[in-house]
């Protein structure tokens, strides 16, 4: 507990012994690091507000609960496939949407085939269009199509062993 609440302020104070061993400037290296994480910042907040807003909107609008339910009348266990759906869709998405479904699928019942799976998808794969538009807008790439297909078969495949292994190992 009390490394816990100590740990910053000793880090802060080695970086402050280190800069002055050096002889370097702590607090103008301060001043330029917080001016490089606004300029990023400035670059990056746009491509943050553009998925959030489709995240709101596709959440908000009732279209993948649609998408559940067409699909779930297809299998035999519709309520698996209903709860699964919109995990499945979000994950590659938002991380914090799939973590909002993953907490109310897992809300009803914790020990059920649809809270394991929605968990295994939830840590089977990442947040493709998320990372992309992060991490590829702030080092300006802008040739992408071929990291979001493979990105996107990555995460088709994880979701699917995700289920695969839940039915197998839970069911």
């Amino acid at each position: 507990m009390i490394v816990s609440i100590l740990i910053i302020p000793i880090l802060l104070l080695f970086a402050l012994i280190l800069a002055i061993i050096k002889r370097k400037d702590a607090f103008n290296a301060f001043c330029n690091g917080a001016m490089e994480g606004l300029k990023l910042s400035k670059e990056i907040i746009p491509s943050i507000i553009a998925m959030i807003s489709l995240v709101i909107i596709i959440k908000s609008s009732g279209f993948i609960d649609d998408i559940g339910k067409i699909i779930g009348k297809a299998f035999k266990n519709s309520d698996f496939v209903t709860n699964i759906v919109p995990m499945a869709f979000f994950r590659p998405i938002s991380g914090n949407a799939s973590l909002s479904i993953l907490n109310s699928v897992c809300k009803i019942d914790p020990d059920s085939l649809e809270c394991i799976t929605a968990s295994l998808i939830q840590g089977s794969t990442d947040t493709t269009f998320y990372v992309i538009a992060l991490y590829f807008s702030s080092i300006k790439v802008t040739k992408w199509r071929h990291t979001l297909t493979c990105a996107l078969f990555a995460d088709f495949v994880g979701i699917a062993l995700a289920i695969v292994f839940a039915l197998l190992i839970f069911k």
